[in-house]
């Protein structure tokens, strides 16, 4: 099995070096493999707009697939043109403030999260149809959100199109879901409460609404990972696939 590249830029300290490759550690060695065969790296930047900056190689890719401001991205996948996976160590806030990870700006579901949309275009480079373009997939996520309360529709806002019947709207949302959902199948769920891509914890936006009026992602978007899972399972998530060390390259 082929290595997947790290590439780190200018500045990015060895602790984000080294948590990176840890969350990446989780992934099954397959999929890190079959991501290096086409072509896949994995580029570490110190901030956003270092690699969205107007020379940089891959800025047009990222602006073509991302829907917020770059300097509140953690990480960003490209979803047309080249084949790169960014993460960022750090950004500076709307108060001045630098945010810093690993563990607390950027975090481990996160990491994964991006190797999702990642995972999500290969299947469409492969087979002509990505995950969350698949008619099964579409089906079911449309089903979770015809079953969403009130609540959840504002706790999910993230992983809803803004408006009804605009389809690139739609398109956005599902491949969220699918990221998300890759996520919580390889990690267990062990996040149960989606930031939207500011990093804004979204149940900050239902401030005094009862927990329990709001279900974990797992169980609102139940119908949506059972359809991914079942795309994902013969493939990429079996036991023995799972228990496979993955493969990164030294750096």
């Amino acid at each position: 099995m082929k290595h997947l590249p790290i590439i780190s830029g200018e500045n990015v300290s060895r602790n984000f070096k080294k948590y990176i490759r840890s969350a990446l550690h989780r992934v099954p060695a397959p999929i890190i493999s079959a991501l290096a065969e086409d072509g896949w790296q994995i580029q570490l930047s110190p901030k956003a707009e270092t690699l969205f900056a107007p020379s940089s190689r891959v800025a047009a890719s990222f602006a073509s697939a991302s829907g917020t401001s770059h300097k509140r991205l953690r990480g960003a996948t490209c979803m047309s043109g080249e084949h790169v996976v960014a993460f960022f160590e750090s950004y500076i806030d709307d108060s001045g403030i630098i945010q810093q990870g690993p563990g607390s700006w950027i975090t481990e579901d996160q990491i994964v999260h991006e190797i999702g949309h990642a995972i999500d275009r290969k299947t469409g480079e492969d087979t002509g149809t990505s995950l969350s373009d698949s008619p099964d997939f579409i089906a079911a996520y449309h089903r979770d959100l015809a079953g969403l309360n009130n609540r959840e529709r504002i706790h999910f806002n993230y992983f809803i199109a803004k408006e009804k019947g605009n389809i690139t709207q739609d398109q956005y949302a599902r491949r969220e879901v699918v990221a998300e959902g890759f996520s919580q199948l390889l990690l267990g769920g062990q996040k149960n409460e989606p930031t939207d891509n500011n990093g804004t914890l979204l149940l900050s936006w239902l401030a005094g609404t009862p927990q329990n009026s709001v279900r974990p992602f797992r169980e609102a978007f139940s119908h949506s990972l059972a359809a991914l899972e079942n795309e994902l399972s013969p493939r990429w998530l079996t036991p023995a696939t799972q228990s496979q060390k993955t493969l990164l390259e030294p750096t």
